[in-house]
C-alpha cells in the first residue's frame, strides 16, 4: 500500500473509498483525514465521522462500512484511480531526494496502476518517443530528463484534477 498526503483539497471521502476498497492506500488513511476533515469543518458534527475517529477495530472492511455511510457520491473509478496515482507519486515526490530511487518508485507505480501511457516519458525502459536519443548523451542527461519529464506530468495531472474536480462537484 501507498503513502499519500492526507490533507489535499484532491482527497475526499470517495477516493478513500476507493483507495482502502483497491488496497492502494491503508484503512488508517481514512481515520487520519477523519481528523483533518473535522478540523477543516469544524462546524459539522457528522456522528459516522465520529464513530470512525472512534472505531476499535479499524480493519478494511469495518472502515469502509462506516465510509459507505458517509461518501456522498458515486466518483467513478478512473476518476478515483487517476487522483489516486497522482497522490502518491505527489507523495514520493515530495518526500525522495534520490533521483534514481523516485524513477524506480514510479516505475512500480506505472505497473501497478495498470501502465497508464501517459507515464511513458518518464518510465527508463519505455522507448523514446520524441527526437530526443538517449544513446548521445550521459547518464546523468537521461535522468534530468526522465525527472523533467515526471515533473510535467505532475503538472499536467495537477490541472487535469484541479479543472476534473471542479466539474464533478458540479
Amino acid at each position: 500500500m501507498y503513502k499519500i498526503n492526507i490533507d489535499t483539497p484532491f482527497i475526499d471521502w470517495n477516493i478513500l473509498y476507493y483507495g482502502i476498497e483497491n488496497d492502494i492506500i491503508a484503512p488508517e488513511n481514512a481515520i487520519d483525514y477523519a481528523y483533518v476533515y473535522l478540523e477543516n469543518k469544524h462546524n459539522e458534527d457528522t456522528p459516522n465521522i465520529i464513530d470512525l475517529l472512534i472505531l476499535e477495530n479499524p480493519s478494511k472492511n469495518n472502515v469502509l462500512d462506516l465510509l459507505k455511510l458517509i461518501k456522498q457520491n458515486n466518483t467513478p473509478d478512473s476518476f478515483c484511480k487517476r487522483i489516486l496515482r497522482y497522490l502518491v507519486l505527489d507523495y514520493a515526490r515530495n518526500n525522495s531526494s534520490n533521483t534514481n530511487a523516485l524513477l524506480e518508485f514510479a516505475e512500480q507505480v506505472y505497473a501497478d496502476f495498470d501502465y497508464p501511457e501517459d507515464m511513458n516519458s518518464f518510465i527508463a525502459y519505455m522507448p523514446v518517443t520524441d527526437d530526443y536519443n538517449p544513446s548521445k548523451h550521459t547518464e546523468e542527461e537521461n535522468l534530468n530528463r526522465l525527472i523533467h519529464n515526471f515533473d510535467m506530468f505532475m503538472t499536467d495531472e495537477f490541472l487535469w484534477i484541479k479543472e476534473n474536480q471542479k466539474n464533478e462537484n458540479n
